[in-house]
């Protein structure tokens, strides 16, 4: 297997994977979205509110805010040595208190460990006009994104390494314009491809040529994508679904060897 992180655009971090299969490669993405955890608000005890916001919607906001995660740190809770009873290890607290009128923003969480914070500081939570008030305290916890989609770490999605091969076509023209993607570009007569790995393998040069463009995307080279939410680096995110599926690998090793 070879893996090479190709670059940033945006808040696309895109890497190359190759020598591996469409079933590996899917197995890293759902291992990504539903088992690397994240922080994020858990419990939540209203004490005061007093603004326009129902506590359901004031809770749902809260829990949505995405949280810088230390993963070194933090332990999920049920492989905590406390057994999820509620340690420093597994959970820490935070506060928001706040008197109007203003809008109060995701800064204003006081948590009690100074390295997690909100991803987004400016992220507004709510607006309260004169003599409105909230107080509130909570639990911050390490969850999985296949418990809920507050714990997701990012948004992943792969393709084949596309490969457009181009026999020859009349209209050359009209195919350059028919790629979404501009990727086609007409020299000295001839259809020539720019950058053939960001083909989103739309097919519409292949339709617009009949068929004497032909595009195909490799089974075993992979682009993936990687957009996270802020909580982990996508190296992080990925070097910890590795770390998982090993982790999966050798239980299920042990749980086989013991049928025998």
């Amino acid at each position: 297997m070879e893996i090479k992180k190709q670059g940033k655009h945006k808040e696309q971090h895109i890497f190359t994977i190759k020598n591996i299969d469409h079933e590996f490669i899917n197995t890293l993405r759902r291992t990504i979205l539903a088992e690397v955890p994240t922080l994020a608000v858990k419990n939540i005890t209203i004490k005061k509110n007093s603004s326009a916001l129902f506590d359901e919607i004031l809770s749902h906001r809260l829990g949505l805010i995405p949280l810088i995660t230390d993963l070194e740190t933090y332990e999920l809770p049920e492989k905590c040595s406390c057994e999820a009873a509620g340690c420093a290890k597994c959970q820490l607290k935070f506060t928001l208190k706040a008197i109007g009128p203003g809008t109060i923003m995701a800064s204003e969480m006081k948590i009690e460990d100074p390295v997690i914070k909100p991803v987004y500081e400016n992220l507004p939570i709510v607006k309260l006009l004169d003599e409105q008030e909230i107080e509130m305290e909570g639990i911050i916890t390490l969850g999985k994104g296949k418990q809920h989609s507050k714990y997701s770490s990012c948004l992943i999605y792969y393709k084949g390494i596309p490969k457009i091969k181009i026999k020859n076509p009349k209209n050359i023209e009209e195919i350059a314009k028919s790629c979404p993607k501009k990727l086609f570009e007409v020299k000295n007569k001839e259809l020539k491809v720019k950058n053939q790995e960001e083909c989103i393998l739309c097919q519409y040069c292949a339709e617009a040529s009949n068929s004497e463009i032909e595009i195909t995307a490799s089974d075993k080279e992979f682009i993936i994508t990687i957009e996270p939410w802020g909580q982990l680096p996508p190296e992080i995110i990925l070097k910890e679904s590795a770390n998982i599926l090993s982790e999966k690998l050798t239980e299920l090793e042990t749980k086989f060897s013991k049928l025998k």
